[in-house]
């Protein structure tokens, strides 16, 4: 990585010393490097950023995208090396004064790009009047300010983020501001909290990170509802309120998704639909992360207490889909990351439904699968967490039969989809609209699933069974 980063750089660099001067590494980019992490992207600071990022995008021939048009900050990216390079202008007069006016000292360093490229002992040339080095030394989030992180509240949800990710604590001077004004994160950007919140999930320690909202207060500014969680008890399987189970679920899945090791036969296959990246680039993992923290959220609004004394919540997973919406209502995600969630909200009691109805026929599970796609994987994975955060809660472990159940419709569930997948397209939409002589509508899709399903029990094989099965479903349709 670093040859491919060097090789950037040394273009950087010659841009600079031609046509604009000096231009400062800074943020992110020098904190990681101190830090020993890996630096896949690089962060540029010079005195005249748009004209730094226009001639940058013809030098890497890519696109220059205007990430923030008022505090000058853009993008671009070198698509030979895989590195995204981005560019901001001064806001101060000099480098030095510049850099006051950040967040955190760990971001508030910055070295040219002549001395990194020349020097064996870059470290001694950072410019550092914040004791950004000290506090990395001793990993520490220290806000240069309260009125830095007034003229700007997403940096609320960035220390604790920068906590997590880097696995710091956090000073008590933020601390406490974090905890007195956290409700200021609502006026920010929505797509500027999501994008907070997903890299945080998106990390491996992304558990310290909930536990930081959730101790802070931030979290009830995040997803202003969540006290109903808190205010709902349970009782019977669980001896935790919904709220605290949640958070257990949470912690589990995490787990699970990075570090636990499955058998041979489908670790590739379950590692692959964990990171595929969706449309923001994210892995697919941190909205998996979010339903395990949401899977019971439509618990307040179903709840029963029996002449007994037992509480009961049935149909929650069913009304979690529609109360999902009030929970993101300060959080902008994409149409595919709000379909997985709520899948998997509405999926996720379905493995514990089986469990206890025994032994799954292989109709029902292809069924299943047909119904969830590969995301049966997911449901599975969050059931699992459910269920051990719940043995978890009463100082138990989950049963092993439970737990091979699960294991066993995970490989299953792959064998399956993997023949779903295989399966030749006998019909189209537009062929069944023609046959039966309707308009686009639903009715056309649950023939093509039943037509699916009947591929997959065998009793259709070719094109001309297929339209015979259109003809003879006619007569389902909806009047």
């Amino acid at each position: 990585m670093y040859f491919l980063l060097k090789k950037t750089l040394d273009k950087i660099n010659e841009v600079a010393h031609k046509e604009f001067g000096d231009v400062y590494l800074v943020g992110g980019f020098v904190r990681d490097a101190l830090a020993g992490r890996e630096c896949k992207d690089v962060d540029l600071i010079c005195k005249n950023g748009k004209s730094f990022a226009q001639r940058l995008s013809e030098v890497f021939d890519g696109s220059l995208v205007t990430l923030d048009k008022s505090n000058e900050v853009y993008r671009v990216v070198d698509k030979n090396n895989k590195i995204t390079i981005d560019i901001s202008s001064f806001t101060s007069d000099t480098i030095e004064a510049d850099l006051t006016n950040r967040d955190f000292t760990v971001n508030a360093m910055a070295i040219s790009v002549t001395d990194y490229l020349k020097s064996e002992v870059w470290q001694d040339n950072i410019i550092d009047i914040v004791e950004g080095k000290k506090h990395i030394r001793e990993k520490k989030i220290v806000a240069i300010s309260d009125k830095n992180i007034d003229a700007d509240p997403i940096r609320l949800l960035r220390g604790i983020r920068l906590a997590a990710v880097l696995d710091f604590n956090l000073d008590k001077g933020f601390e406490r501001k974090a905890q007195k004004d956290h409700k200021m994160i609502q006026a920010c950007s929505k797509e500027r909290v999501a994008d907070e919140l997903w890299q945080m999930l998106s990390s491996e320690n992304a558990e310290k990170g909930l536990m930081l909202l959730d101790s802070l207060g931030v979290i009830d500014s995040l997803f202003p509802k969540i006290q109903h969680l808190r205010d709902t008890e349970q009782n019977y399987h669980h001896v935790e309120n919904v709220y605290n189970h949640s958070l257990r679920v949470f912690s589990h899945l995490n787990k699970v998704i990075h570090y636990h090791e499955f058998p041979k036969n489908i670790e590739e296959q379950v590692f692959g639909y964990l990171h595929k990246n969706f449309k923001r680039g994210y892995p697919l993992y941190t909205t998996l992360k979010l339903a395990g923290f949401f899977h019971d959220i439509g618990k307040p609004y179903c709840k029963e207490i029996k002449d007994d004394g037992r509480i009961t919540f049935y149909s929650h997973h069913k009304l979690g889909n529609f109360v999902i919406k009030d929970y993101l209502r300060f959080i902008t995600i994409s149409n595919e990351e709000k379909y997985l969630l709520k899948l998997l909200v509405n999926y996720h009691m379905y493995p514990l439904q089986m469990y206890n109805n025994g032994k799954v026929s292989e109709k029902g599970l292809r069924r299943f699968v047909h119904k969830v796609g590969i995301h049966s994987i997911g449901i599975l994975l969050l059931a699992l967490a459910d269920v051990s955060a719940t043995y978890e809660a009463r100082g138990d472990k989950c049963p092993k039969d439970q737990h091979d159940f699960i294991y066993e419709l995970l490989g299953k569930t792959i064998e399956v989809n993997n023949k779903l997948n295989r399966l030749p397209k006998l019909i189209t939409g537009d062929e069944i609209m023609e046959l039966l002589d309707i308009p686009q509508s639903e009715d056309v899709g649950m023939v093509l699933r039943k037509i699916k399903l009947q591929q997959i029990d065998g009793t259709i094989k070719n094109k001309k069974q297929a339209v015979a099965a259109v003809h003879q479903m006619r007569h389902t349709l909806k009047e």
